[in-house]
């Protein structure tokens, strides 16, 4: 359960998902999502997508509109050492715009609603894998991202009651990392282990030194955003499956010890 984190979905080679049912190597109930990052291979090879959607500022009309979208994303993967050390990296940037009924000043004051509501998420991968003699390979990958959100609470339902000075801004960062060992064990069994780390810094800060200030009936606010706060979520698990494959049977034995700091 990796909140805060966003994922490069472009950087992915397959994923996933089960809603319920889940096998016993999964440490919590509900939905789970499992991903396979790609692998470099022996020939360079590079891949580049940009999408693009104009949509302009439309006047508020008591619900939100599209204002504009764009995705951009560069891959690029090959070896270091053919048929033994590959690599591969991954940028992604995403933004997204709405209109919305968040107010510039205080209607009172003039103010308009139609303010845009922003949100930018940037991710940063790398992968390495590294094959050694046998069938034995050593895994590292690790996802930088960041997400912000510089007038956070101004979307929704609830956005009318913000004015954009009172909003929160939210520049976040989030940390994945994995080193991972592999190794197969004659042609029934394999040994897989790894080590995880995963970290969340999320910041809420306010524009402006104002004094804040709720309306008692309307909730309608002005001045600062008033509680901001500073939040960290930071995780290690290691991981050890040991997998045998019969005839008619397949035994799967494992160990998971996970650390919340």
């Amino acid at each position: 359960d990796l909140i805060g984190a966003y994922i490069d979905y472009g950087a992915l080679a397959e994923a996933t998902v089960a809603a319920a049912g889940n096998s016993a190597e999964v440490p919590v109930a509900g939905a789970a999502v499992t991903t396979v990052i790609k692998s470099g291979g022996n020939m360079q090879h590079g891949e580049a997508y940009a999408d693009y959607k104009p949509g302009g500022h439309k006047p508020y009309d008591g619900a939100e509109n599209y204002a504009r979208y764009r995705d951009i994303n560069g891959q690029l993967g090959g070896p270091f050492i053919k048929d033994r050390l590959w690599y591969f990296t991954s940028f992604r940037d995403q933004y997204t715009a709405l209109t919305t009924g968040m107010f510039d000043r205080p209607p009172a004051e003039g103010g308009t609603q139609g303010q845009p509501f922003t949100t930018q998420t940037t991710e940063y991968t790398v992968k390495l894998n590294h094959q050694f003699g046998g069938a034995r390979t050593l895994t590292f990958m690790t996802q930088l991202g960041k997400k912000y959100q510089p007038y956070r609470f101004g979307s929704g339902v609830f956005a009318p009651q913000y004015l954009v000075e009172s909003t929160a801004r939210q520049d976040s960062r989030s940390h994945i990392g994995k080193a991972g060992y592999l190794q197969v064990i004659g042609n029934r069994a394999t040994l897989d282990t790894s080590l995880n780390v995963y970290g969340n810094h999320f910041p809420l800060t306010a524009h402006t030194d104002k004094t804040p200030i709720i309306d008692d009936v309307t909730f309608t606010r002005r001045g600062a955003y008033n509680t901001p706060a500073v939040s960290q979520d930071r995780r290690r698990h290691y991981d050890a499956d040991f997998s045998l494959y019969a005839d008619r049977h397949d035994i799967k034995i494992g160990y998971m010890y996970q650390r919340y700091a």
